[in-house]
């Protein structure tokens, strides 16, 4: 110990060391008081480290000017100069700065990991500053681990995983009843267990079995599966019959058990962790790994780095968020620059800021055997909410794959997408798009049912906002897809939405705007393959005035497949269609029967006097389905027509008119005629009147009888001159009003 000359103290208090070991701030008059020792207060750890002062015996309380306290401990994990051990001893929150030994050899991980073991449960503050890595720093047999490293600069040199949280031990597995998920939306979940007194209220559960999850890839053939499993927290229990607080979405019939998760908080906050550079032939190191964790926050950047970043593996409604723009992607090498993984999470709330990876968040549901206590891996990616930003990646921003569900992303932005389908890619079943806006990339948003799942993707656009080079819009493998309004632009293209196929529900305005230069012959702005689109309450507008000049049978929808192809209901508008040809069209090779039925047709070029261009097909082949139709400017429409009859038993071309009621100017020339055959009407009840509108023209005799398809009380009927004759549809024949 030493004594101190009161001059080197400040006007100020200063921090002394008591003979007796406590420590306190005293002032110059309080030093002259008789008796007064001070202890030395070292300039950091470091010379503490280095010190050859005295050993004061267990208890014994060493300072730095920084403020770090040091109790004299056997157990301690700084070595001073003459060998005796000190154990750091915070207030409050941990300085991981204080926990550096010497002997770590620069590495960090192993004091953040000491902290976290010594310190449970209180905050670990990592000062601002550059740090590298060389270890795993891994909390998986932790309770918690609370990591505070805003300004902390982190480069990990190995190929390692950074942060990771080892899968925890299930606890009391139990076999249950089988799950019935049909009433799902029902009461809360009641489930039997085989012990209810091994669980408490508010435990967090899994229930899982071995079914096959719905929606994903074909087993691989070594025993393991895409499993069902889900989490949630018991509500009441009663005996053996423990109620969860939620309703559980699936059947489980196949071996069906419940465990109960650990409870394990862990949450880094702050600062960036990048991978040395130079090793993207060799190196496959991810961040941040967890697996099974209840209780995660996580919100980091993300440097460079050569594999997925922040993977969260069967958690409970997880939070992370992350800057990252620099993540290898290299599939043939297995490195896949994920920003946030979600590996069959449930709830996982993402908020990112995305760029030059290959997915800024994507899904991945692992493999389990059968029977497996790792129930972590049980279960798809299930649920949660999804914002953020993506510019730049390789391919989709936002991704899931199969074996996902539920996920809403909200407001998402992504641009620059090149390669991999489309801005978006959605794989699963019920994902949401609320208001996305993808623009200045290849494709905008991909449906996508890949080979060997058997259930169809599905998913809920709203109000979408994309603009993009190619295809706004494409589907892979039959979908099941919902689009409530938005605006479709494709730049380059005339073909705006490809090869939709299954079904396709469209509500509210729906935008469509076809592109210029490329495929401009023989191209649709919206293409179905053996789809049913059900466009009922919908405003479905096509903007053509980018179409090249040099469009060959341009049409606004086209039908293809090989089975069937359909629209019913809403209104079709195509507007600036100098360059339209017909609205509908029937692909030549298609072997599809097309129906094709909105609710009404507005044109500009087709609609004065629509005929058959209105509905063409191939070979001629026309389209079943009611159809209205009216011109833009009001000068024509499908319920009113003119007909010329310049011989005997020529008749009339409804079409496939879907109107209430036709009014057909019709007249003779050259001499009196005789109507033909009436063809078939449209809907039971629709009307067709009849009007000799020309006072020169001769007289029309229409014929009566189930031959000539009209009832007409018995006797023909004589129109002439400014004369009319009303028929109604009786669904089998036309009669007489």
């Amino acid at each position: 110990m030493r004594s101190v000359d009161l001059d080197e103290l400040e006007d100020l208090d200063e921090l002394i060391g008591n003979k007796d070991g406590t420590v306190g701030r005293v002032s110059k008059d309080t030093l002259k008081q008789p008796g007064m020792i001070v202890e030395r207060v070292y300039d950091d750890t470091l010379s503490l480290q280095t010190s050859l002062d005295e050993d004061r015996g267990d208890g014994a309380l060493y300072q730095t000017k920084t403020g770090r306290n040091y109790l004299r401990s056997s157990t301690g994990h700084l070595a001073t100069g003459l060998g005796f051990k000190v154990k750091y001893n915070p207030d409050h929150e941990v300085n991981v700065q204080a926990m550096i030994s010497a002997a770590d050899g620069g590495d960090i991980c192993l004091a953040l990991r000491r902290s976290a073991s010594e310190f449970p449960g209180r905050l670990i503050r990592l000062p601002s500053g550059l740090y590298s890595a060389a270890t795993i720093f891994e909390v998986g047999d932790l309770d918690s681990a609370l990591i505070w490293a805003h300004g902390g600069e982190i480069t990990v040199e190995d190929d390692i995983t950074f942060f990771r949280a080892a899968p925890p031990a299930w606890e009391e597995i139990q076999t249950i009843n089988t799950i019935d998920g049909d009433d799902y939306w029902g009461p809360r979940k009641a489930i039997t267990v085989t012990d209810g007194t091994a669980y408490a209220v508010r435990d967090l559960v899994k229930v899982v079995s071995d079914d096959k999850q719905r929606c994903t890839r074909a087993a691989p053939g070594d025993g393991t599966d895409y499993r069902r499993g889900f989490m949630a927290y018991i509500e009441a229990i009663s005996g053996n019959v423990v109620t969860l607080d939620r309703p559980v979405p699936w059947d489980m019939t196949t071996k069906p058990r419940i465990g109960r998760m650990p409870k394990r908080r862990f949450a880094w906050k702050g600062g960036l962790i990048r991978y040395e550079e130079g090793h993207d032939a060799d190196w496959h190191g991810s961040p941040m790994h967890l697996y099974g964790v209840s209780d995660l926050s996580i919100d980091v950047e993300i440097g460079h780095s050569y594999n997925s970043a922040i993977n969260a593996t069967g958690c409970m409604e997880p939070i992370a968020r992350a800057v990252g723009k620099d993540l290898r992607n290299d599939e043939y090498n297995a490195q896949y620059g994920y920003l946030i993984n979600n590996g069959g999470s449930q709830g996982l709330r993402a908020d990112i800021d995305s760029g030059a990876n290959r997915h800024g968040f994507t899904t991945n549901m692992p493999l389990v055997a059968a029977d497996s206590d790792d129930l972590h891996f049980y279960g798809a990616a299930y649920g949660g909410l999804v914002t953020g930003q993506s510019n730049g990646n390789s391919q989709a921003g936002f991704d899931t794959h199969h074996g996902s569900e539920n996920i809403t992303f909200a407001s998402c932005v992504s641009s620059g997408g090149t390669t991999g389908g489309g801005q978006f890619v959605l794989r699963g079943i019920g994902h949401k798009l609320i208001n996305p806006q993808a623009y200045n990339g290849k494709d905008g948003i991909l449906f996508f049912t890949e080979d060997g799942v058997t259930d169809p993707s599905s998913a809920i656009i709203e109000s979408a906002n994309v603009d993009v080079d190619r295809y706004p819009l494409l589907s892979w493998g039959e979908v099941d897809v919902e689009i409530h309004g938005g605006s479709f632009r494709s730049r380059k293209y005339g073909r705006v939405v490809s090869s939709i196929a299954g079904s396709l529900k469209l509500r509210g305005t729906v935008s469509i705007k076809a592109g210029g230069p490329a495929e401009a012959n023989y191209y649709r702005a919206l293409n179905l393959s053996d789809c049913a689109v059900d466009a009922r309450g919908a405003k479905v507008i096509f903007d053509l005035q980018d179409v090249n000049p040099a469009a060959i049978s341009y049409g606004a929808i086209q039908g293809d497949g090989d089975t069937a192809c359909s629209w019913i209901g809403g209104e079709v508008r195509t507007f600036n269609d100098s360059y339209l040809n017909a609205v509908f069209y029937k692909a030549t090779a298609a072997t599809a029967v097309c129906s094709f039925a909105p609710d009404e047709v507005v044109t500009e070029k087709l609609g004065v006097d629509p005929t058959t261009n209105m509905i063409t097909g191939a070979g001629g082949v026309g389209f079943t389905g009611p159809v209205k139709w009216r011109a833009e400017d009001g000068t024509g429409r499908s319920a009113h027509m003119t007909r010329q009859l310049a011989g005997n038993n020529q008749s009339v071309d409804l079409l496939s008119r879907g109107d209430d009621h036709i009014v057909c100017e019709i007249n003779a020339t050259g001499a009196a005629r005789i109507f033909g055959v009436m063809p078939d009407g449209v809907v039971a009840g629709q009307k067709v009147t009849f009007v000799s509108s020309t006072a020169g023209s001769w007289d029309i005799t229409f014929q009566d009888g189930a031959a000539y398809n009209m009832e007409l009380g018995g006797s023909d009927v004589v129109l002439s001159a400014l004369g009319s004759l009303t028929l109604v549809w009786l669904g089998s024949t036309w009669m007489k009003v």
